[in-house]
């Protein structure tokens, strides 16, 4: 189980991740459920800056489109590559795979 705060309407960026190391545990109320270990992560922090575009999610990805533009070096994700996964996204929707 997880809660992920990406910020809408704020500069927020953390997690807290739920596991039960192998257990089925559907809530923290069932019978039985002692300390529930739970892992914190700070977005921020992660990436090393509070500065929005470190940490909003496509630094990496606008870095890479950057440096396509500046070398001509293929990029990560092409153009064909988000036709192929537009074209996948059409077939889930219509119910064709």
């Amino acid at each position: 189980s997880a809660f992920i705060n990406l910020g809408f309407g704020g500069n927020e960026c953390d997690a807290r991740i739920l596991y039960s190391s192998g257990k089925n545990i559907y809530s923290l109320a069932a019978a039985g459920v002692s300390k529930q270990p739970i892992e914190y992560f700070d977005g921020k922090q992660i990436a090393g800056s509070d500065s929005f575009y470190s940490y909003y999610g496509y630094k990496q990805e606008d870095m890479d489109f950057i440096r396509f533009l500046s070398t001509g070096q293929k990029p990560l994700c092409t153009i064909e590559d988000a036709a192929e996964s537009m074209e996948m996204t059409e077939m889930l929707l219509n119910n064709i795979i």
